[in-house]
Formats: C-alpha cells, structure tokens, sequence
C-alpha cells in the first residue's frame, strides 16, 4: 500500500505541473505498472520473495498471466478525444523504455 500511496503523490506532482505550465491538455500520459512479483525463485515452490499473483499462475518472466498481465491506463491529449469515446477495456501493449 506504501508503494501505491506514493506513486499517487507522485503522478500527483507530475499532473500539477503539467496544469501549472498550460501542458495538461496537449499531454498523453501513459501509467502502467511492472509485469507480475516474483514466487519463491524460479521453481515457484514456497514463496521467499513476497510475490503474490494470485488468482493467475506463473511468476515475472514466465509466460503464464502471473508474469505477464498487469495494469495500465492511459489518458489522451484533448485533441485525441471524440465525445463519444468510451474506455478501453480489452489489451494493450506497453514495452519497457
């Protein structure tokens, strides 16, 4: 929860900024988090590493939805926006920069 609270203060910061400098409107910002927490090593056997990707199986760097699905979002300049857009709730793809 920690991690969460400040991530939220952070892109807080970002977003006040952004307003501040008249950026907002013209801004795509893009949050998504890292792909799955790890599960006792590699064997997944008896968790030591905090990791917990429950309901999905698999771990980071597996190819079993615990390593690979996570959450994201996305908002979109006002020029990119069309008054009857609705949210995406199929997939995305987003690579590490």
């Amino acid at each position: 929860a920690a991690m969460a609270i400040a991530a939220d203060a952070a892109v807080g910061q970002v977003v006040q900024a952004l307003r501040a400098a008249g950026m907002w409107d013209d801004t795509l910002l893009v949050l998504s988090s890292d792909n799955g927490g790890m599960s006792g090593g590699y064997n997944g056997a008896n968790s030591t590493c905090g990791g917990l990707n429950y309901p999905y199986r698999g771990w980071k760097d597996s190819l079993w939805e615990g390593g690979s699905r996570a959450v994201g979002m996305a908002k979109l300049p006002r020029a990119a926006r069309v008054a009857d857009s609705k949210p995406l709730r199929g997939l995305f793809h987003v690579s590490d920069f």
